[in-house]
């Protein structure tokens, strides 16, 4: 089940705060009324989460699948429920490295549009990707 996190969800379900968010940050991104935070639940269990702003267009700013839950689908899961939602554009930044990523987000349509140099500490570049959302038009009969 998809649904909105809340802190206390995402807190109860995370003994520690991630690894790449300080306490600080965390508190930023849930007090954020321009993301909207979801969390996708194996019964009461988090297996992962997606932080996005949503405008215009959909940024990603992070989707994270918990070790035990990975390779069972929770991330396509995530993505094929955001691209249902929104008719939008929506946008991710990858490492070159994370192949497992790229080729899942390939499969759903994301299209490779920019690469940032040395982008990440280990001088790693950063793919942009697009999904383009295909515009939704009711007919007028």
């Amino acid at each position: 089940m998809i649904k909105v996190l809340t802190f206390k969800d995402f807190s109860k379900n995370t003994k520690k705060i991630h690894q790449h968010f300080s306490q600080e940050q965390t508190h930023q991104i849930f007090s954020n009324p321009n993301y909207l935070n979801l969390g996708i639940f194996n019964k009461s269990k988090l297996c992962g989460y997606m932080f996005l702003n949503i405008s215009d267009q959909i940024d990603i700013i992070w989707i994270f699948v918990f070790p035990d839950f990975r390779k069972k689908g929770y991330a396509t899961k995530m993505l094929n429920w955001l691209i249902k939602k929104y008719s939008r554009p929506i946008m991710i930044e990858v490492s070159q490295n994370n192949l497992a990523a790229i080729n899942l987000y390939k499969n759903l349509g994301f299209k490779i549009i920019n690469t940032r140099l040395n982008y990440y500490d280990n001088q790693a570049h950063a793919l942009v990707m697009r999904y383009q959302a295909l515009l939704k038009f009711k007919n007028k009969d």
